[in-house]
């Protein structure tokens, strides 16, 4: 690849076209593509179902990026909650009871915003089972992705209306 089409392709990235909700649910990613285009603007701007698509956008990438130990452990950690009641609305009983299992791991089953509080359960947890302690949860996660990336899909259809002005404003 040439160094002109590497810049064209990082160019095309960073200046978003318009783009209607129809037309973004219509592309080859969906998610991705209005994920981007949340990105661009800022968080002030974002509706409430907007910032909770973004948050849980953010988790599940990291998830899928390194399973929930890293999701967790990372920034992305905070949005479990909005994650889990997404998972409930959107997912199936078997989504749901992955995400229970991670948080049953937890002191009180309650996973904390904060990530210093999560590293320090992470690490403690680790510690305990000498390996990843949600190496099976996350294996279980990877196998229903589908599942997951359905539900969002869901998502931003029933709050079409909210996503439809993000993306062409």
């Amino acid at each position: 690849m040439s160094k002109r089409h590497d810049k064209k392709d990082l160019k095309e990235f960073l200046n978003l076209s318009k783009l209607s909700i129809d037309d973004a649910l219509n592309t080859e990613n969906p998610i991705y593509e209005v994920a981007r285009r949340l990105n661009q603007l800022p968080r002030s701007r974002l509706s409430r179902n907007q910032l909770e698509f973004e948050g849980i956008f953010y988790f599940f990438g990291d998830a899928l990026s390194g399973g929930f130990v890293s999701a967790l452990g990372n920034d992305s950690g905070k949005y479990f909650h909005e994650t889990e009641a997404f998972a409930v609305t959107f997912c199936s009983s078997k989504m749901v009871a992955v995400l229970e299992a991670v948080k049953s791991m937890f002191p009180d089953s309650h996973i904390p915003k904060d990530r210093n509080l999560r590293e320090e359960i992470i690490e403690t947890l680790t510690d305990r089972y000498e390996k990843d302690p949600f190496d099976d949860a996350t294996s279980d996660f990877f196998d229903l992705e589908s599942e997951f990336h359905d539900g969002l899909l869901d998502y931003l259809k029933k709050h079409r209306d909210e996503f439809a002005n993000m993306i062409e404003a």
